[in-house]
This record gives C-alpha cells, sequence and structure tokens, in this order.
C-alpha cells in the first residue's frame, strides 16, 4: 500500500492534481508532470508550467527536478545535446540546494542516463531509492540503468524486491522486464510486457538496448 501511495502517480497523488484549477502554477505543475511522466505521456505543456514556476521561484527544486524529466522524455527518442545539457544542469542545481530530494537525485539519474553518464546515474538512483524506498518509478528508472549497464540480474532483482503487482508496476519496470526478454529470445513475453507500454516507450527503449549489447 504504500508503494502505491508513494507513487507519483498514486492515489492522493492523482485526485490531488485533479483537482487543482489548471491555472495554477506551483507544486500543482509538479504533480500534474509528474504523473504524466509516470504514465508515460510527458507533454510539452506541462512544461509551460513548470518554466512559469521557475520564473516566479528560480530555487523550487521540485519544479526544476520535473522539468529536467519533462525535457528528457517529451522530446521523442532523440534528444538534442542543449536539451540534455539543460535537463542535466536543471537536475544537478535542484541536487546542490536539495540534496535530501529524492526528486532532485531522481531528475540527476534520469539526465545523466540520457547524456550517457552511466555511472553518475548508477549513484544518483541508489541515492534517490535510499531517499525514498517506497518510490517504484525511481526504483524502475534504476534498474533500466543497471540493465544498460550489463547488469542485468541486479535489474531484475531489483524490481522483484520491489514486489511490483502486475497491476501497479512502472511503465519502466515493464521495459525492463521487455528487454530482459529480448536478450533471452523469449519473444513471447517481449511483446506481452511491450503491449503495455506507450509507443513513445518503446522507441524510448531503444536507448537501453543500444547500451547494454555495446
Amino acid at each position: 500500500m504504500s508503494q502505491k501511495l508513494a507513487a507519483s502517480n498514486g492515489v492522493i497523488n492523482t485526485r490531488l492534481a485533479a483537482d487543482v484549477d489548471s491555472r495554477f502554477i506551483g507544486n500543482a505543475c509538479v504533480l500534474k508532470a509528474e504523473i504524466s511522466l509516470a504514465r508515460g505521456q510527458a507533454q510539452p505543456d506541462g512544461q509551460n508550467c513548470l518554466e512559469q514556476t521557475l520564473r516566479y521561484d528560480p530555487r523550487q527544486t521540485d519544479a526544476m527536478a520535473a522539468l529536467s524529466r519533462v525535457l528528457v522524455n517529451s522530446s521523442g527518442p532523440i534528444v538534442t545535446k542543449d536539451v540534455l545539457n539543460r535537463s542535466l544542469e536543471l537536475a544537478q542545481n535542484a541536487v546542490s540546494i536539495a540534496p535530501w530530494s529524492d526528486r532532485a537525485e531522481f531528475a540527476l539519474m534520469d539526465a545523466s542516463f540520457r547524456k550517457g553518464r552511466i555511472g553518475d546515474a548508477l549513484e544518483a538512483g541508489k541515492r534517490a531509492a535510499a531517499l525514498n524506498p517506497n518510490n517504484l518509478e525511481i526504483k524502475a528508472t534504476l534498474a533500466l540503468v543497471l540493465f544498460a549497464n550489463q547488469n542485468w540480474d541486479q535489474a531484475i532483482a531489483l524490481i522483484n524486491e520491489s514486489e511490483q503487482q502486475k497491476r501497479n508496476m512502472a511503465l519502466k519496470a515493464h521495459t525492463v522486464l521487455a528487454l530482459d526478454a529480448a536478450r533471452r529470445g523469449d519473444w513471447h513475453d517481449v511483446l506481452s510486457f511491450a503491449n503495455q507500454l506507450p509507443r513513445r516507450m518503446i522507441s524510448r527503449s531503444d536507448f537501453a538496448w543500444r547500451r547494454s549489447f555495446n
């Protein structure tokens, strides 16, 4: 239950985001962005709200972290160098201001991973998971980074240790399981897990696949 409530798209956060007027900035933007990210549906309009929040309060670390993740997850499978650099800078700034923030460390893991800095991504992911051990999305993303680093058994073990029921499983956990099935040549399971992913996440998972076997 704690894992379900802690998730970005958990019952409480989803209800709060739905009840907030779309014109509001601040924490409402952060919640809505995180819910969209958890559903694999990060949208550019979420970026606008977060940008406004940071113009109003440049040191709002939750908004920095959310914007960092939106930038690299709403741009399709190919992200420009400028977007990658800004995403990483936002995440680094968030961590420097709030080193106790699991959101900031999560963003740093995501941005570092997309920049190809696997070692940095692993360290940030471990810190994020330690700060919020009930966040299944953090653990699923860390598992994806582990898989990309060819730590296949550790990646699968992390997902299994999280005791994620299929109905509550983070989307990136499905990605890891699909990639592992492909690695083992189990194409039935590949299709089974891939069918549960949004199309844009399937194209994005190719990055982890290339990293895993290079």
